[in-house]
């Protein structure tokens, strides 16, 4: 599936958490469809994570709750809209493995066909995100992932309490761009989101050619079991297929920030370093910029800005770098 590009030194982040910004309030994530356990990017927060996965496989979570720090929890839940009885169909590339039954009639059209043949079904218990977060008193949570292979739509539905808590500011889905695999896809999600005030901020995406004449894959891929075995990937060119939807709530909108109230500084410090470690530096500026009365009460917002600048080409401070794009007609044209 894809996945978004994320900063790989994110410095304001391993700043503030070094100086102990976040350490009465540690940052929660819930993962979603953990296995493999890929959103390495929350690392930065170091002791002050707290990170809870979901994933319907009790071997997967033995061995992820084995080999991960102590920050991270893992619970073998399947997540759905509501409790209840549901079939897993099990796929050759068990990554792929959905409560939706792939459709051979299309899966045949398209060059990675195998990775979705079925070769177990298994029954599940469901419960719903809100009922798992309550059950295991995870507490207010500050982003979601959800990778759930065509599911995420209903997981989303099955935690409407948890989307309007206000100390929920950002989550990541996966998301489906067209109708070829029976499941709800983008604009569904898009509308549902929208009405508990998140806007899109990224959409990374990921093609399929077709088998009459498939393109070369885009990256190597391989077997979630076996990673020694090269699979049919997602492919160079080809019709948009996948995507992963990165949306967050803009506390720079009154309207918005009203919905989230109260804002502890803390909370509107961890959406400045979500932003920057989603390669979002422009927003969290902003951001800071905005709130920098109430940051300044914690820690030199200044200081956050200048941090946020060497990242861009030619390095200069913050006042400067800003003055300095406004006066070049071109701003400073990508090299």
């Amino acid at each position: 599936m894809p996945h978004l590009t994320v900063a790989p030194d994110p410095c304001m982040t391993r700043y503030l958490a070094a100086v102990g910004v976040f350490r009465k309030d540690p940052i929660t994530v819930i993962d979603i469809g953990a296995r493999a356990n890929s959103n390495r990017q929350w690392h930065h927060f170091g002791a002050d994570l707290r990170y809870v996965g979901f994933e319907p496989h009790a071997e997967e979570c033995a061995r992820l709750n084995a080999v991960t720090p102590d920050t991270a929890t893992f619970y073998p839940f399947a997540l759905a809209r509501e409790p209840g009885k549901a079939t897993l169909h099990v796929h050759d590339n068990p990554t792929s493995s959905s409560l939706y039954p792939p459709d051979p009639e299309v899966l045949k059209r398209f060059a990675f066909r195998d990775n979705m043949r079925v070769v177990e079904s298994r029954g599940l218990e469901l419960t719903t995100l809100d009922l798992a977060l309550d059950d295991k008193a995870v507490g207010p949570v500050d982003f979601i992932h959800v990778d759930a292979e065509g599911a995420d739509l209903d997981i989303l539905r099955g935690g409407e309490n948890t989307l309007r808590a206000p100390s929920l500011f950002g989550l990541c889905t996966e998301v489906r761009l067209n109708r070829f695999m029976r499941t709800p896809v983008f604009s569904e999600v898009d509308a549902f989101l929208r009405g508990f005030a998140f806007d899109l901020y990224d959409l990374d995406v990921d093609r399929e050619s077709r088998a009459a004449l498939p393109y070369p894959v885009a990256r190597d891929h391989r077997h979630d079991v076996d990673p020694t075995q090269p699979i049919l990937g997602p492919s160079v060119r080809g019709q948009v297929f996948w995507g992963d939807a990165l949306y967050f709530r803009d506390l720079v909108d009154p309207e918005v920030a009203k919905f989230c109230e109260p804002l502890p500084t803390a909370q509107i410090l961890k959406l400045a370093c979500a932003f920057e470690i989603f390669r979002l530096k422009d927003c969290a500026a902003e951001l800071i910029l905005v709130y920098k009365a109430q940051i300044d009460e914690l820690c030199d917002h200044a200081k956050l800005l200048e941090i946020l600048v060497p990242g861009f080409e030619p390095r200069r401070g913050y006042e400067d770098y800003v003055a300095e794009y406004f006066r070049d007609r071109q701003g400073f044209r990508q090299r």
